[in-house]
Protein backbone atom coordinates (compact mmCIF):
# COMPACT_ATOMS: atom_id res chain seq x y z
CA UNK A 1 0.00 0.00 0.00
CA UNK A 2 2.76 2.35 1.06
CA UNK A 3 4.33 1.68 -2.43
CA UNK A 4 1.29 2.05 -4.27
CA UNK A 5 1.01 5.70 -2.89
CA UNK A 6 4.57 6.14 -3.75
CA UNK A 7 4.16 5.40 -7.17
CA UNK A 8 0.85 7.69 -7.07
CA UNK A 9 3.55 10.46 -5.83
CA UNK A 10 5.68 9.70 -8.41
CA UNK A 11 3.29 9.83 -11.24
CA UNK A 12 1.27 13.60 -9.89
CA UNK A 13 5.19 14.92 -9.72
CA UNK A 14 6.11 13.40 -13.13
CA UNK A 15 3.00 14.95 -15.15
CA UNK A 16 2.97 18.03 -13.28
CA UNK A 17 6.86 18.75 -14.19
CA UNK A 18 6.07 17.51 -17.69
CA UNK A 19 3.51 19.26 -18.56
CA UNK A 20 5.15 22.27 -17.34
CA UNK A 21 7.92 21.84 -19.03
CA UNK A 22 6.72 21.09 -22.64
CA UNK A 23 4.33 23.59 -22.50
CA UNK A 24 6.46 26.19 -22.03
CA UNK A 25 9.27 24.26 -24.66
CA UNK A 26 5.91 24.10 -27.24
CA UNK A 27 4.32 27.81 -26.79
CA UNK A 28 8.43 29.10 -27.44
CA UNK A 29 8.78 27.04 -30.45
CA UNK A 30 5.61 27.24 -31.86
CA UNK A 31 5.97 31.03 -31.84
CA UNK A 32 9.32 30.63 -33.60
CA UNK A 33 8.97 28.24 -36.53
CA UNK A 34 5.39 27.84 -36.57
CA UNK A 35 2.78 24.46 -35.98
CA UNK A 36 4.30 22.27 -38.61
CA UNK A 37 7.94 22.43 -37.63
CA UNK A 38 7.35 23.46 -34.36
CA UNK A 39 6.13 19.89 -33.63
CA UNK A 40 9.02 17.81 -35.62
CA UNK A 41 10.96 20.34 -33.41
CA UNK A 42 9.59 19.53 -30.58
CA UNK A 43 9.86 15.64 -31.65
CA UNK A 44 13.47 16.22 -32.01
CA UNK A 45 13.89 17.93 -28.86
CA UNK A 46 12.24 15.19 -26.82
CA UNK A 47 14.64 12.78 -28.48
CA UNK A 48 17.49 14.77 -27.74
CA UNK A 49 16.79 15.39 -24.42
CA UNK A 50 16.03 11.48 -23.82
CA UNK A 51 19.92 10.80 -25.04
CA UNK A 52 20.73 13.48 -22.73
CA UNK A 53 19.59 11.97 -19.83
CA UNK A 54 21.18 8.37 -20.66
CA UNK A 55 24.48 10.37 -20.89
CA UNK A 56 24.06 12.24 -18.03
CA UNK A 57 22.70 9.15 -15.73
CA UNK A 58 25.44 7.25 -17.27
CA UNK A 59 28.37 9.38 -15.85
CA UNK A 60 26.63 9.83 -12.50
CA UNK A 61 26.73 6.04 -12.30
CA UNK A 62 30.39 5.77 -13.35
CA UNK A 63 30.91 7.96 -10.65
CA UNK A 64 28.52 5.86 -8.18
CA UNK A 65 31.00 3.21 -9.06
CA UNK A 66 33.87 4.55 -8.17
CA UNK A 67 32.54 5.36 -4.79
CA UNK A 68 31.85 1.74 -4.52
CA UNK A 69 35.07 0.37 -5.61
CA UNK A 70 36.80 2.74 -3.45
CA UNK A 71 34.40 1.65 0.03
CA UNK A 72 35.12 -1.98 -1.14
CA UNK A 73 38.39 -1.92 -1.30
CA UNK A 74 38.51 -0.09 2.22
CA UNK A 75 36.27 -2.43 3.44
CA UNK A 76 37.91 -5.51 2.09
CA UNK A 77 41.32 -4.08 3.64
CA UNK A 78 40.35 -3.33 7.04
CA UNK A 79 41.06 0.48 5.90
CA UNK A 80 38.72 3.45 7.67
CA UNK A 81 35.97 4.63 5.49
CA UNK A 82 36.05 7.96 5.92
CA UNK A 83 39.66 9.14 4.94
CA UNK A 84 38.39 7.17 1.77
CA UNK A 85 35.60 9.12 1.21
CA UNK A 86 37.86 12.17 2.11
CA UNK A 87 39.90 11.75 -0.60
CA UNK A 88 37.07 11.39 -3.30
CA UNK A 89 35.98 14.20 -1.72
CA UNK A 90 38.81 16.57 -2.24
CA UNK A 91 38.87 15.17 -5.93
CA UNK A 92 35.91 16.74 -6.91
CA UNK A 93 34.22 13.62 -8.70
CA UNK A 94 31.05 14.12 -10.63
CA UNK A 95 28.47 13.78 -7.69
CA UNK A 96 31.13 15.03 -4.60
CA UNK A 97 28.45 17.25 -2.19
CA UNK A 98 26.63 13.42 -1.68
CA UNK A 99 29.94 11.86 -1.10
CA UNK A 100 30.50 14.46 1.41
CA UNK A 101 26.99 13.79 2.81
CA UNK A 102 28.02 10.04 2.74
CA UNK A 103 31.54 10.97 4.95
CA UNK A 104 29.55 12.85 7.33
CA UNK A 105 26.52 10.30 7.68
CA UNK A 106 29.41 7.48 8.86
CA UNK A 107 31.42 10.21 11.08
CA UNK A 108 28.66 10.88 12.87
CA UNK A 109 27.91 6.47 13.30
CA UNK A 110 25.78 5.52 10.94
CA UNK A 111 26.27 2.10 9.43
CA UNK A 112 27.83 2.41 5.79
CA UNK A 113 24.96 1.10 4.01
CA UNK A 114 23.37 4.15 5.87
CA UNK A 115 25.88 6.52 4.75
CA UNK A 116 26.14 5.07 1.23
CA UNK A 117 22.04 5.74 0.82
CA UNK A 118 23.22 9.35 0.70
CA UNK A 119 24.29 8.43 -3.02
CA UNK A 120 21.44 9.02 -4.78
CA UNK A 121 22.57 7.25 -8.12
CA UNK A 122 23.52 4.67 -5.80
CA UNK A 123 20.52 1.37 -7.25
CA UNK A 124 18.15 0.92 -4.37
CA UNK A 125 19.27 -2.80 -4.71
CA UNK A 126 22.98 -2.31 -4.02
CA UNK A 127 22.01 -0.22 -1.23
CA UNK A 128 19.62 -3.47 0.37
CA UNK A 129 22.46 -5.57 -0.42
CA UNK A 130 25.43 -3.90 1.15
CA UNK A 131 22.53 -3.24 4.40
CA UNK A 132 22.43 -7.22 4.26
CA UNK A 133 25.90 -7.87 4.22
CA UNK A 134 26.37 -5.30 7.31
CA UNK A 135 23.60 -7.71 9.15
CA UNK A 136 25.13 -11.10 8.42
CA UNK A 137 28.82 -9.75 9.09
CA UNK A 138 29.74 -9.86 5.83
CA UNK A 139 29.73 -6.79 4.58
CA UNK A 140 33.18 -6.56 2.41
CA UNK A 141 31.63 -10.04 0.31
CA UNK A 142 28.27 -7.59 0.03
CA UNK A 143 30.52 -5.17 -1.33
CA UNK A 144 32.10 -7.24 -3.90
CA UNK A 145 28.97 -8.62 -5.27
CA UNK A 146 27.30 -4.95 -5.60
CA UNK A 147 30.11 -3.88 -7.10
CA UNK A 148 30.59 -6.74 -9.94
CA UNK A 149 26.86 -6.42 -10.70
CA UNK A 150 26.81 -2.46 -11.49
CA UNK A 151 30.03 -2.97 -13.40
CA UNK A 152 28.25 -5.52 -15.45
CA UNK A 153 25.56 -3.89 -16.15
CA UNK A 154 27.56 -0.43 -16.89
CA UNK A 155 29.70 -2.60 -19.23
CA UNK A 156 26.73 -3.78 -21.09
CA UNK A 157 24.51 -0.54 -21.56
CA UNK A 158 27.77 1.04 -22.60
CA UNK A 159 27.26 -1.69 -25.86
CA UNK A 160 23.56 -1.05 -25.84
CA UNK A 161 22.12 1.52 -23.60
CA UNK A 162 18.89 2.35 -25.24
CA UNK A 163 17.43 -0.77 -24.62
CA UNK A 164 18.62 -1.79 -21.02
CA UNK A 165 18.47 1.97 -19.92
CA UNK A 166 14.19 1.63 -21.10
CA UNK A 167 14.72 4.64 -23.01
CA UNK A 168 14.33 3.26 -26.76
CA UNK A 169 11.23 1.62 -25.87
CA UNK A 170 9.60 4.60 -24.35
CA UNK A 171 10.96 6.53 -27.21
CA UNK A 172 9.49 5.11 -29.68
CA UNK A 173 5.79 4.36 -27.83
CA UNK A 174 5.99 7.93 -26.67
CA UNK A 175 6.48 9.33 -30.48
CA UNK A 176 4.39 6.88 -32.03
CA UNK A 177 1.19 7.43 -29.97
CA UNK A 178 1.83 10.99 -30.15
CA UNK A 179 1.97 10.77 -33.84
CA UNK A 180 -1.16 8.32 -33.71
CA UNK A 181 -3.15 10.92 -31.50
CA UNK A 182 -2.25 13.99 -33.77
CA UNK A 183 -3.24 11.61 -37.17
CA UNK A 184 -6.60 10.80 -35.69
CA UNK A 185 -7.40 14.79 -33.90
CA UNK A 186 -6.01 16.42 -37.00
CA UNK A 187 -5.50 14.54 -39.86
CA UNK A 188 -8.12 11.60 -40.04
CA UNK A 189 -11.36 13.69 -40.04
CA UNK A 190 -10.11 15.88 -43.17
CA UNK A 191 -9.66 12.81 -44.88
CA UNK A 192 -12.81 10.79 -43.85
CA UNK A 193 -14.87 14.65 -45.24
CA UNK A 194 -12.58 14.67 -48.61
CA UNK A 195 -14.10 11.13 -49.35
CA UNK A 196 -17.48 12.03 -48.48
CA UNK A 197 -17.64 15.32 -50.49
CA UNK A 198 -16.67 12.85 -53.92
CA UNK A 199 -18.66 9.91 -52.97
CA UNK A 200 -15.85 7.79 -52.61
CA UNK A 201 -16.40 3.79 -51.60
CA UNK A 202 -13.54 3.20 -49.09
CA UNK A 203 -12.57 -0.30 -49.13
CA UNK A 204 -12.67 -2.19 -45.34
CA UNK A 205 -9.40 -1.72 -44.73
CA UNK A 206 -9.63 1.70 -44.47
CA UNK A 207 -12.99 1.96 -42.66
CA UNK A 208 -11.83 -0.63 -40.10
CA UNK A 209 -8.89 2.11 -39.49
CA UNK A 210 -11.27 4.79 -39.21
CA UNK A 211 -13.89 2.90 -36.95
CA UNK A 212 -10.56 2.22 -34.60
CA UNK A 213 -9.27 5.72 -34.75
CA UNK A 214 -12.49 6.99 -34.35
CA UNK A 215 -13.72 4.78 -30.80
CA UNK A 216 -9.99 5.29 -29.44
CA UNK A 217 -9.23 8.45 -30.41
CA UNK A 218 -9.23 10.05 -26.91
CA UNK A 219 -7.59 7.27 -25.43
CA UNK A 220 -4.89 7.63 -27.73
CA UNK A 221 -4.19 11.30 -26.46
CA UNK A 222 -4.50 10.82 -23.12
CA UNK A 223 -2.48 8.04 -23.49
CA UNK A 224 0.48 10.31 -25.74
CA UNK A 225 -0.26 13.00 -23.16
CA UNK A 226 0.91 10.40 -19.95
CA UNK A 227 3.81 8.66 -21.95
CA UNK A 228 5.15 12.60 -23.33
CA UNK A 229 4.49 14.22 -20.04
CA UNK A 230 5.53 11.25 -17.63
CA UNK A 231 9.27 11.22 -19.42
CA UNK A 232 9.57 14.62 -19.89
CA UNK A 233 8.75 14.84 -15.90
CA UNK A 234 11.27 11.82 -15.16
CA UNK A 235 13.74 13.55 -17.39
CA UNK A 236 13.78 17.03 -16.14
CA UNK A 237 14.11 15.63 -12.56
CA UNK A 238 16.78 13.01 -13.65
CA UNK A 239 18.61 15.73 -15.34
CA UNK A 240 18.63 17.91 -11.83
CA UNK A 241 18.56 15.45 -9.43
CA UNK A 242 19.49 12.23 -10.56
CA UNK A 243 16.87 10.21 -9.46
CA UNK A 244 12.92 9.63 -8.83
CA UNK A 245 11.73 12.25 -6.00
CA UNK A 246 10.40 8.86 -4.30
CA UNK A 247 11.11 5.06 -5.08
CA UNK A 248 7.57 4.21 -6.03
CA UNK A 249 8.33 3.93 -10.01
CA UNK A 250 11.44 1.27 -8.81
CA UNK A 251 8.27 -0.85 -6.83
CA UNK A 252 6.17 -1.08 -10.21
CA UNK A 253 9.13 -2.25 -12.34
CA UNK A 254 9.90 -4.45 -9.74
CA UNK A 255 6.39 -5.90 -9.57
CA UNK A 256 6.33 -5.94 -13.42
CA UNK A 257 10.26 -7.71 -13.86
CA UNK A 258 8.72 -10.17 -11.45
CA UNK A 259 5.41 -11.30 -13.43
CA UNK A 260 5.91 -10.23 -17.11
CA UNK A 261 8.17 -12.13 -19.96
CA UNK A 262 10.82 -12.39 -20.78
CA UNK A 263 11.63 -10.54 -17.98
CA UNK A 264 9.83 -12.56 -15.43
CA UNK A 265 12.85 -15.06 -16.05
CA UNK A 266 15.82 -12.93 -15.49
CA UNK A 267 14.54 -10.83 -12.48
CA UNK A 268 13.86 -14.36 -11.08
CA UNK A 269 16.85 -15.91 -11.41
CA UNK A 270 18.73 -12.59 -10.21
CA UNK A 271 16.81 -12.60 -6.95
CA UNK A 272 17.03 -16.16 -6.02
CA UNK A 273 21.45 -15.99 -6.70
CA UNK A 274 21.16 -12.48 -4.67
CA UNK A 275 19.27 -14.26 -1.97
CA UNK A 276 21.76 -17.59 -2.13
CA UNK A 277 24.44 -15.56 -1.66
CA UNK A 278 23.08 -13.25 1.30
CA UNK A 279 21.94 -16.56 3.15
CA UNK A 280 25.58 -18.27 2.64
CA UNK A 281 26.66 -15.16 4.62
CA UNK A 282 24.48 -15.19 7.09
CA UNK A 283 24.57 -19.06 7.96
CA UNK A 284 28.24 -18.58 7.39
CA UNK A 285 28.18 -15.50 10.02
CA UNK A 286 26.74 -18.26 12.65
CA UNK A 287 22.80 -16.48 12.61
CA UNK A 288 20.28 -18.59 13.01
CA UNK A 289 18.50 -20.06 10.11
CA UNK A 290 15.59 -17.49 10.44
CA UNK A 291 17.59 -15.11 11.30
CA UNK A 292 19.55 -15.52 7.81
CA UNK A 293 16.64 -15.44 5.86
CA UNK A 294 15.55 -12.44 7.21
CA UNK A 295 18.57 -11.17 6.15
CA UNK A 296 18.76 -12.18 3.07
CA UNK A 297 14.79 -10.81 2.34
CA UNK A 298 15.92 -7.32 3.45
CA UNK A 299 18.28 -7.67 0.54
CA UNK A 300 18.72 -6.83 -2.60
CA UNK A 301 15.97 -8.76 -3.81
CA UNK A 302 13.02 -8.47 -5.82
CA UNK A 303 9.82 -7.59 -3.96
CA UNK A 304 8.14 -10.24 -5.34
CA UNK A 305 10.92 -12.53 -3.54
CA UNK A 306 11.17 -10.91 -0.35
CA UNK A 307 7.31 -11.15 0.30
CA UNK A 308 7.70 -15.37 -0.06
CA UNK A 309 11.46 -14.77 2.17
CA UNK A 310 9.55 -13.36 4.64
CA UNK A 311 6.70 -15.41 4.83
CA UNK A 312 9.43 -18.52 5.02
CA UNK A 313 11.77 -16.82 7.71
CA UNK A 314 8.19 -17.24 10.18
CA UNK A 315 7.93 -20.57 9.39
CA UNK A 316 10.87 -21.37 10.32
CA UNK A 317 11.26 -19.79 13.41
CA UNK A 318 7.88 -21.37 13.86
CA UNK A 319 9.38 -24.78 14.00
CA UNK A 320 8.83 -26.14 10.56
CA UNK A 321 11.31 -27.48 8.34
CA UNK A 322 13.33 -25.43 5.55
CA UNK A 323 12.57 -27.25 2.49
CA UNK A 324 9.24 -28.09 3.17
CA UNK A 325 8.17 -24.47 4.44
CA UNK A 326 9.77 -23.60 1.25
CA UNK A 327 8.27 -24.80 -0.95
CA UNK A 328 4.65 -23.62 0.60
CA UNK A 329 6.24 -20.30 0.41
CA UNK A 330 6.18 -19.99 -2.95
CA UNK A 331 10.19 -20.74 -2.50
CA UNK A 332 12.09 -22.39 -4.62
CA UNK A 333 12.59 -26.35 -3.56
CA UNK A 334 15.87 -26.26 -4.37
CA UNK A 335 17.09 -23.32 -2.49
CA UNK A 336 14.79 -24.62 0.85
CA UNK A 337 16.77 -28.49 0.22
CA UNK A 338 20.46 -26.32 0.14
CA UNK A 339 19.36 -24.50 3.53
CA UNK A 340 18.46 -27.64 5.14
CA UNK A 341 22.19 -29.02 3.52
CA UNK A 342 24.28 -25.95 4.96
CA UNK A 343 22.34 -26.07 8.35
CA UNK A 344 24.33 -29.18 8.95
CA UNK A 345 27.02 -29.05 6.78
CA UNK A 346 30.62 -27.99 8.20
CA UNK A 347 31.12 -25.00 5.79
CA UNK A 348 27.41 -23.78 5.53
CA UNK A 349 28.14 -21.26 2.62
CA UNK A 350 29.23 -23.92 0.58
CA UNK A 351 25.92 -25.52 -0.85
CA UNK A 352 24.54 -21.94 -0.97
CA UNK A 353 27.20 -20.44 -2.73
CA UNK A 354 27.10 -23.36 -5.38
CA UNK A 355 23.17 -22.90 -6.11
CA UNK A 356 23.91 -18.96 -6.25
CA UNK A 357 26.68 -19.46 -9.10
CA UNK A 358 24.24 -21.47 -10.55
CA UNK A 359 21.32 -18.79 -10.48
CA UNK A 360 23.79 -16.61 -11.64
CA UNK A 361 24.71 -18.42 -14.85
CA UNK A 362 20.75 -18.84 -15.76
CA UNK A 363 20.29 -15.03 -15.04
CA UNK A 364 23.35 -14.34 -17.59
CA UNK A 365 21.42 -16.67 -20.27
CA UNK A 366 18.25 -14.89 -19.46
CA UNK A 367 19.71 -11.48 -19.93
CA UNK A 368 21.13 -12.00 -23.15
CA UNK A 369 17.43 -13.71 -24.52
CA UNK A 370 15.69 -10.42 -23.11
CA UNK A 371 18.56 -8.34 -24.90
CA UNK A 372 18.01 -10.41 -27.99
CA UNK A 373 14.47 -10.61 -27.73
CA UNK A 374 13.52 -6.84 -27.15
CA UNK A 375 14.68 -5.46 -29.89
CA UNK A 376 12.69 -7.20 -32.59
CA UNK A 377 9.51 -7.45 -30.44
CA UNK A 378 9.32 -3.47 -30.55
CA UNK A 379 10.70 -3.38 -34.30
CA UNK A 380 7.98 -5.28 -35.38
CA UNK A 381 4.90 -4.36 -33.71
CA UNK A 382 5.71 -0.75 -34.70
CA UNK A 383 6.55 -1.53 -38.03
CA UNK A 384 3.15 -3.47 -38.24
CA UNK A 385 0.95 -0.39 -36.87
CA UNK A 386 2.30 2.28 -38.69
CA UNK A 387 3.00 -0.48 -42.35
CA UNK A 388 -1.05 -0.76 -41.65
CA UNK A 389 -1.75 2.65 -41.13
CA UNK A 390 -0.16 3.72 -44.31
CA UNK A 391 -1.00 1.09 -46.61
CA UNK A 392 -5.32 1.73 -45.42
CA UNK A 393 -4.26 5.46 -46.22
CA UNK A 394 -2.81 4.20 -49.75
CA UNK A 395 -5.77 2.14 -50.75
CA UNK A 396 -8.27 4.93 -51.54
CA UNK A 397 -6.07 7.05 -53.22
CA UNK A 398 -6.62 6.15 -56.83
CA UNK A 399 -9.94 6.58 -56.62
CA UNK A 400 -10.06 9.64 -55.11
CA UNK A 401 -7.29 10.77 -58.09
CA UNK A 402 -9.88 9.59 -60.55
CA UNK A 403 -12.68 11.26 -58.89
CA UNK A 404 -10.72 14.92 -58.84
CA UNK A 405 -9.11 14.98 -62.17
CA UNK A 406 -11.55 16.43 -65.10
CA UNK A 407 -13.00 14.54 -67.65
CA UNK A 408 -10.58 15.64 -70.43
CA UNK A 409 -8.01 13.95 -68.31
CA UNK A 410 -9.41 10.64 -68.10
CA UNK A 411 -9.27 9.67 -71.99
Amino acid sequence: MIDALKLLVDAVFWLIAGTVMWVVLGLAVLAVFGPLPGVLMLMIGFMGLAMLTLAVRHARSASTLLTMGYVRHAVSQNLPVVPILEAIERGRVSRWRQVRSARRAIEQGRSVASGLSEVRMLPRWAHRTVAAGEATGRLSDALTRATARMRARMTAQQGDPLILGGAYASILVSLLLGALAFFAVFILPQYREIAEDFGIELPWQTVLTFTFFTRFQWPLVAGAYLMIAGLGGVTLWSLIRGVPPVPGMGWLVEQWCWRVPPWRGQARERSYAEAAWLLGDGLRAGLPMHVAIRAAAAGGVNSGLRSRLTRWASRVEAGESAGASARGCGVRAELGAMVETASRSTDPSGPLDFVARLYELRSEGRDGMVRAVVLPMITLGLSFVVGWVVYSLMLPLPMLMEATLPEWSKL
